[in-house]
C-alpha cells in the first residue's frame, strides 16, 4: 500500500473544486462565464420561504392576541336575560334563600374547593353544606360590582372573581342554572 501525501491544506484544495452551475443543492451558484467573470450569486429562494414564516407568525400572533381579548369581557357586557338571572342569583345568595338558590341551581352540583376538594353534591348537600360555598358572609358572595364573564365552548356561561372563583351556569329549558363553583388554588 502507498502512502498519500498532501502538498497543499484541504481548504484549498476544496475552494479549487468549481461546480457546475446545475447544483441546485449548493448555496452558491456559479454564473456562467458570458455573464460575468467567476461571479457567485446567493440563491435566493429560501428569503421568500422566511418572509411567507415571519409573516404568518405575525398574523397568528396578532389574531392571538385580538382573540384573548375579545374573550375577557366583563359582566355588564353579557346578554340582559343572564345579567337579570344573575342579579336574582346574587340576591338570594345574599339574603342566604336557600330554597330560593337551589332553584336556581341544577343538579348534581359540581364543586371544586381546593386541590382533591372537589365534587359533586346533591340537592339535600347543597342545602346543608350551603355556608361552604356561600361562606358565612353571604351578602359579601359575588360582590364584585362586574366580574370577568366569558362563554364556553359547549355554551356554558362563566363569571370569573378577582379571588380566582369561578361561577358556571348553563341555559337549560329557557332559564339559567348555577351548575359549577371552582375555586383555584
Amino acid at each position: 500500500m502507498r502512502e498519500i501525501t498532501m502538498t497543499r491544506p484541504l481548504s484549498e484544495v476544496f475552494s479549487s473544486i468549481r461546480l457546475p452551475a446545475e447544483c441546485a443543492f449548493h448555496p452558491q451558484i456559479r454564473v456562467p462565464r458570458h455573464m460575468g467573470k467567476n461571479k457567485i450569486v446567493r440563491q435566493t429562494g429560501d428569503k421568500p420561504l422566511k418572509r411567507i414564516l415571519i409573516i404568518s407568525f405575525v398574523l397568528l400572533y396578532a389574531a392571538l392576541s385580538v382573540a384573548a381579548q375579545t374573550q375577557e369581557k366583563r359582566l355588564d357586557s353579557s346578554p340582559q336575560s343572564f345579567r337579570t338571572f344573575v342579579w336574582r342569583f346574587k340576591s338570594a345568595a345574599g339574603k342566604s334563600d336557600k330554597t330560593q338558590v337551589a332553584a336556581l341551581t341544577r343538579f348534581p352540583f359540581k364543586y371544586g374547593f381546593d386541590a382533591g376538594d372537589e365534587g359533586t353534591m346533591t340537592r339535600l348537600q347543597f342545602l346543608k353544606r350551603f355556608k361552604e360555598v356561600f361562606g358565612d358572609r353571604p351578602r359579601e358572595f359575588l360582590s364584585e360590582k362586574n366580574p370577568l364573564f366569558s362563554r364556553g365552548d359547549d355554551g356554558s356561561y362563566m363569571i370569573s372573581t378577582e379571588d380566582a372563583a369561578h361561577l358556571i351556569f348553563v341555559k337549560s329549558k329557557g332559564t339559567f342554572k348555577f351548575t359549577a363553583y371552582i375555586v383555584e388554588p
